[in-house]
């Protein structure tokens, strides 16, 4: 014997407030497949992030020892433009102990003036 439509309705109502969500809006429990697949996707992502955290972290520490080299670099050439003195085209160094001396192949002859001087700036950019 079938009971009326309202207690049948609340009978029903009843046992769907019990089963879970995805059974109430008539859908499927995910099958073994679609687990393993959403557990790769997780890991997928989850080393995603621990490998970007890594690069992250290496860049950083790059960063840090460039920046430490570059200052040290500076450091030694302020160190050489203070131990160098130019004088016109003579460029003299302390270290090399000639800031007092006139170097002989820098000596200006009349007749081959712009060869000499060309030759002074030169030695004075490369030295």
């Amino acid at each position: 014997m079938r009971p009326s439509g309202q207690i049948w309705l609340r009978q029903r109502a009843g046992r769907n407030q019990w089963r879970p969500a995805c059974m109430r809006q008539r859908m499927r429990w995910p099958g073994w497949g679609e687990v393993r697949q959403l557990r790769t996707r997780l890991l997928l992502k989850r080393s995603r992030r621990r490998f970007a955290a890594a690069l992250n972290s290496a860049k950083e520490e790059l960063e840090r020892e460039f920046a430490a080299e570059r200052e040290e670099l500076e450091a030694d050439y302020q160190k050489q433009v203070d131990d160098t003195f130019i004088f016109g085209y003579r460029c003299c160094m302390k270290k090399n102990g000639i800031n007092e001396m006139s170097l002989q192949f820098l000596r200006v002859k009349r007749r081959n003036f712009k060869a000499c001087s060309l030759i002074a700036f030169l030695f004075a950019i490369f030295l």
